[in-house]
């Protein structure tokens, strides 16, 4: 019904640009409110499917953010406005997806932003979530960027204490501080969490939207494979592997196998000396290997 839509569009708003919902129905807004107003946030998600705003009330709630920021004596050359974001998400852990080495719902996250942005490689200035350098290797091949290029502007996660020290929320602050340098410019801020499991790519400018500014949502991929028991034995495949290290050196290996027999995928370690080093000096995934009691023996 309408009054579901204005209620999703008054919660969008509401959630995204913290305007309380009796300032919506008065002047730059006029947006008419029903009765019984809903504030619920799950509302936010009708919105991108029920209600495509008028330019008009468009233009009310731009102009309502610069009379908000004027109000808040943020100078103008000190505004940074979200100009996209796009959300996806993976499954929890490696084991139940379908190739362990992609992230698909980065992917679609990155193929979404291309869409409207085009080749990203263009864009001014990127923060890649920094976590592991392998997080932002792949996420630079695929957004296909330069590895030579600037990836951070904050200095990289390694910098911020640890991957729970509001890294993301350091990025954007240097992110902001960025742009205002150079205004009229864009900047693309990754986020990333769990197991390469959540992932929210932003853009922004110093120049104002001329649309409101909802979140995308890029197609999200879930368990695809079979999660074996955690003390199942048998014939194996390794799919993936790592390493862990001491000060003394390599410790453990720590393998994601796959039962030959279609029962699904479970976590195994190795301190065999022998695996350590073949684990660091050789291609071991695609192996057969022998699971029992959580170990791994080749």
């Amino acid at each position: 019904s309408q009054e579901d839509k204005t209620n999703a569009l008054v919660k969008a708003v509401e959630f995204r640009y913290s305007i309380p919902a009796q300032v919506l129905s008065k002047p730059p807004y006029n947006l008419q409110l029903p009765e019984k107003h809903d504030p619920s946030p799950w509302l936010q998600a009708i919105t991108e499917f029920l209600f495509q705003p008028t330019s008009a009330t468009v233009a009310g709630i731009v102009s309502g953010l610069e009379q908000r920021a004027e109000a808040l004596d943020v100078p103008a050359d000190h505004r940074v406005y979200l100009r996209d974001l796009v959300t996806a998400a993976d499954s929890d852990t490696f084991l139940t997806r379908a190739d362990v080495a992609r992230v698909p719902g980065l992917d679609n996250a990155v193929a979404a932003l291309r869409e409207r942005w085009g080749d990203l490689a263009t864009l001014d200035h990127i923060d890649l979530y920094g976590c592991f350098p392998s997080m932002v290797a792949y996420t630079a091949e695929a957004m296909s960027l330069d590895p030579g290029r600037e990836l951070t502007v904050a200095g990289g996660l390694g910098f911020m204490g640890a991957p729970l020290n509001f890294a993301a929320g350091q990025a954007l602050i240097a992110m902001v501080r960025r742009l205002r340098e150079h205004p009229g410019e864009l900047g693309l801020v990754q986020g990333n969490g769990g197991h390469a499991t959540k992932h929210a790519l932003g853009v922004f400018s110093t120049t104002p939207p001329d649309e409101l500014v909802l979140t995308r949502t890029a197609e999200s991929v879930g368990d695809q494979e079979l999660r074996a028991d955690d003390d199942a034995a048998g014939d194996a495949v390794i799919d993936g592997i790592t390493v862990e290290y001491e000060r003394s050196g390599p410790t453990r290996a720590v393998a994601i196998c796959r039962f030959v027999d279609g029962r699904g995928r479970l976590w195994a370690n190795s301190s065999d000396p022998a695996i350590l080093h073949a684990a660091v000096t050789e291609e071991l995934v695609g192996t057969s290997v022998s699971v029992a009691g959580g170990e791994f023996s080749r």
